[in-house]
């Protein structure tokens, strides 16, 4: 992970409640954030939609202060996003209930509309 993102606060763990039951509701996650000085802080529980766009707005506020993509990541800033899109869409649906993304594809039009509202490209292939 890049020195700025462990430097600041990043996010470092969900833990998720009601594994096992079925409910309506859409479930919910502990967010936690590490900063090196002061180590790991709970940040609150939020909707895993909500962890979902804090996740894109974040890489896309690394983009804009020119951090590269993480280093687990191709090179190029738009091959990191293509790959995003391309295992967002290898399943129909979103990996955790949601009452606001249906589909994969919905995720996807979510991340290209954000970057579309800071001005930046969407990269799609």
């Amino acid at each position: 992970m890049k020195t700025s993102l462990i430097a600041t606060a990043a996010l470092v763990a969900v833990s998720s409640t009601g594994a096992m039951v079925q409910s309506n509701e859409p479930r919910s996650g502990t967010v936690y954030h590490y900063d090196r000085k002061t180590g790991l802080t709970r940040a609150g529980r939020f909707s895993f939609d909500d962890i979902f766009k804090q996740l894109v707005d974040q890489r896309i506020a690394d983009e804009l202060a020119h951090r590269g993509p993480d280093y687990r990541t191709p090179a190029s800033t738009r091959e990191a996003w293509n790959n995003w899109y391309r295992s967002m869409r290898q399943k129909p649906k979103p990996a955790w209930q949601s009452s606001e993304f249906k589909t994969s594809e919905d995720l996807v039009r979510y991340i290209k509309q954000r970057r579309r509202a800071r001005g930046l490209a969407t990269y799609d292939q």
